[in-house]
């Protein structure tokens, strides 16, 4: 099982040490900032193709806009969408154990992906566009996918949507 609980940006250009501790160094300032990354073992070709995956569809429904998450979903009112803003977040994926029977049905590995974020808020979006109040995430109400590779054949519950929102469409 992998697990990543840091956001990918804040692993990139920075080395990690064998426990998972980060040590970083400015002027005249020593921080340490904890970041843990279980990587106790190397990464199986499953779980690197599930990761992959699991990164592919969270770039088809969500678009990042300065330090923050967004995504859309259509609204039963016309020229509107529903925009929801997350901020805090980091992505964990993880393999699923599949029985030998259902190696034989064709399925190769399934996984499960998780956005967890720290806080939220959503909208009603039109052309005046307006921010509800923010309110904490919890493991509850983190988005979910479940990928399953049958017979060479990736498929996500949900489906990933045509497009995510741009960083244009989203209100000033």
């Amino acid at each position: 099982m992998t697990h990543l609980q840091c956001p990918p940006e804040q692993l990139r250009g920075r080395a990690l040490s064998r426990y998972g501790l980060r040590v970083s160094t400015a002027l005249l300032t020593t921080s340490i900032l904890f970041c843990v990354c279980d990587r106790s073992h190397a990464m199986s070709p499953a779980e690197a193709e599930a990761s992959a995956a699991a990164r592919n569809y969270w770039q088809k429904v969500l678009v990042k806009c300065g330090a923050d998450y967004y995504k859309s979903f259509p609204s039963s009112t016309p020229s509107k969408m529903k925009l929801f803003d997350y901020k805090g977040v980091t992505f964990r994926t993880k393999l699923e154990p599949v029985l030998p029977v259902d190696h034989l049905n064709g399925i190769d590995w399934e996984a499960e992906s998780e956005m967890n974020y720290r806080f939220a808020r959503s909208s009603l979006f039109s052309s005046d566009g307006s921010w509800g109040d923010w309110w904490p995430g919890d493991a509850e109400n983190n988005d979910r996918v479940s990928i399953e590779k049958r017979s060479g054949v990736l498929a996500f519950s949900p489906a990933p949507p045509d497009s995510p929102p741009t960083c244009a469409d989203l209100p000033k």
